[in-house]
This record gives structure tokens, C-alpha cells and sequence, in this order.
């Protein structure tokens, strides 16, 4: 689905990738679950577009739910995938990824997220054995030219990214749009059994301060239309979870 003009929502209720067009070239941001392969592709053929105007996968941080298809793309497209160097030992399998609590399956939701993302792969999310790197604050060649905010707390290289000609802020999980542990709506940090640093997480968001964009793009969750400061306000709001 296009979100706004050049900017692709794929992916599915339980997490989104997003595909930024500039000029019929592609920049893949976040790649979704291993189970998404078959819809990118068949997206692809439906815009007239194939493998070989993929430039490159930026992952805003590395969960398997966002890593999915990274590899498959880098192999079959021959693109960098690229990603902030705090997260490349979890991104490529050298080290795991440690939350802050044990996950509360206790909570419908939180079991019900589990059990999509099984279906969907994410158990079987490959490493990305080659991968290289970008740096905040960093303005990406690439279609779109995303520029980098370093936004860590959910992971120590979780990033975000804006597309300032698209008028389009990619938040990877620095923000959702839902809460994975209760299935309210609206923008949040993720809950702290999600987090690497919840505090720090929430003291990130004030790398988003001023920021102005058309619409936030979270990886879970709805696209958020209203502005990037009332975002910012809503999650502070909520808090740490």
C-alpha cells in the first residue's frame, strides 16, 4: 500500500517494511520476517520494478522481526544491507539479542504477538553474513537520501530514519503505534520486556524533538499522521510500561 507518494508499506498487521521510490531506484527500509519473500516480489512486478532496483536495505535495528528478508535480499539483489554498528554482532549472529525481562506470555496480546511472528519466520530469521554500516547523523546517498537519528534503548543501535523529500519519518521501534502488550493505539515506546534500556529509550525520543515530517512509519503498527511533537508528547505521556 503507498503511504504517501514514493513511500510502500508491505509486510503484514504484525510488522511493516517499507520500500522509499525515488527516480525507479529503491531503498528497502527494515525487510519484515523470512515468511515476507514471495509478497515483496510479487510487489516488485506489480510496479514494474525488479530485484536489480533495490540499492540497498537499511535495518533500523536488529530484531529478527525487521532483519527477515535482509539476507535473501543481499544475496538475490546483490545490495548492502546496512545498519547502525551497535547492533551488527546481533545482526549478523555473532552475539543475542538480551531483553530486560522474560517475555509475559501471560498476556493475551503478548502471546498472541508470539505466535504470529512464529508463523511468519521470525524463529528462522537468517544472520546477514555480510553487512556494512551507517553513522547518526549521517545523510545516506540512496533513493530518498534518509538521514540517520541514532535513537538507542530498544536496542543499542536502534535507529530511525527521515526522508525529508517524502516528508516521511521511518521509527523502526524507537516509537510504535500500538502496544504489542496491551493492543492499545497510539505512539509508545516498546514495553520494557522488549527493551534493551527502557529509560534510555524514552530519553531517545528527544532525538526526534523538532523533527518535522507528514507522516511517522513505525514498524508496528498504523501509519501516524498527526505531527511528529504530539507523537512524542503521547509516548511520553504513556511512559515506561
Amino acid at each position: 500500500m503507498q503511504i504517501v507518494d514514493g513511500v510502500h508499506r508491505l509486510g503484514s498487521d504484525f510488522v511493516g517494511m517499507y520500500v522509499l521510490a525515488d527516480g525507479g531506484k529503491l531503498t528497502v527500509i527494515d525487510a519484515a520476517t523470512p515468511r515476507s519473500w514471495p509478497a515483496f516480489t510479487r510487489f516488485l512486478a506489480e510496479m514494474g520494478w525488479g530485484l536489480v532496483d533495490v540499492e540497498a536495505v537499511l535495518v533500523t535495528h536488529a530484531h529478527p522481526d525487521h532483519l527477515g528478508i535482509a539476507e535473501e535480499l543481499r544475496v538475490e539483489a546483490g545490495c548492502p544491507v546496512k545498519i547502525h554498528p551497535s547492533d551488527v554482532a546481533v545482526a549478523t549472529g555473532r552475539d543475542r539479542w538480551r531483553p530486560e525481562w522474560r517475555l509475559p506470555i501471560w498476556r493475551p496480546m503478548v502471546l498472541r504477538t508470539l505466535l504470529q511472528g512464529a508463523v511468519e519466520g521470525v524463529l528462522s530469521t537468517p544472520p546477514v553474513t555480510e553487512i556494512s554500516t551507517f553513522a547518526d547523523g549521517e545523510r545516506l546517498d540512496l533513493p530518498g537520501r534518509p538521514l540517520v537519528i541514532h535513537a538507542p534503548g530498544h536496542t543499542p543501535g536502534s535507529c530511525a530514519l527521515l526522508s525529508e523529500s517524502r516528508g516521511a519519518l521511518f521509527v523502526g521501534d524507537v516509537l510504535a503505534t500500538v502496544d504489542i502488550a496491551t493492543g492499545a493505539e497510539g505512539p509508545v515506546i516498546p514495553p520494557s520486556f522488549a527493551n534493551d534500556d527502557s529509560e534510555q529509550a524514552l530519553a531517545s525520543l528527544d532525538r526526534l524533538d523538532g523533527i518535522e515530517a507528514d507522516v511517522l512509519l513505525p514498524g508496528h503498527g498504523k501509519a501516524w499522521t498527526g505531527t511528529v511533537a504530539d507523537a512524542l508528547s503521547h509516548a511520553r505521556r504513556v511512559g515506561i510500561r
